[in-house]
């Protein structure tokens, strides 16, 4: 890409991408724990416990593809300098941060499955 066109890029569609990317694994997480919480009563009561390692599975899934589409960013920046000052810099910061979020939030999500792996959420 050229400068300018790079400019407009991450600018426009690509700041969108990175902002996607940095609000997966949160938003992952959030639905993991709201949505999850909400169905232990209903699943425990109906025996369909295996509906709250589904959920966590689901976020798993929203995490990993928030990490690869930041990963994707990172990428098309490679050539960007540590330094800063540019939007390519800031481009590169932003990828970054997103894939470590998100790798940080996916372990906390497999930590979460665990004891419904190994417990029974129902006792």
């Amino acid at each position: 890409m050229g400068g300018h066109e790079a400019r407009n890029y991450w600018e426009h569609s690509g700041l969108i991408l990175l902002w996607t990317s940095m609000l997966a694994g949160p938003v992952a997480f959030a639905i993991n724990l709201q949505v999850g919480y909400a169905l232990v009563k209903w699943a425990c009561s109906r025996e369909q416990t295996f509906l709250l390692p589904l959920v966590a599975v689901i976020a798993l899934a929203l995490t990993a593809w928030g990490g690869w589409l930041g990963w994707t960013c990172l990428v098309k920046v490679r050539a960007a300098d540590e330094q800063g000052g540019t939007i390519q810099d800031r481009s590169y910061f932003m990828a970054m941060v997103a894939i470590g979020l998100n790798a940080i939030l996916a372990l906390w999500i497999l930590t979460t499955m665990f004891p419904q792996a190994v417990l029974s959420p129902c006792e």
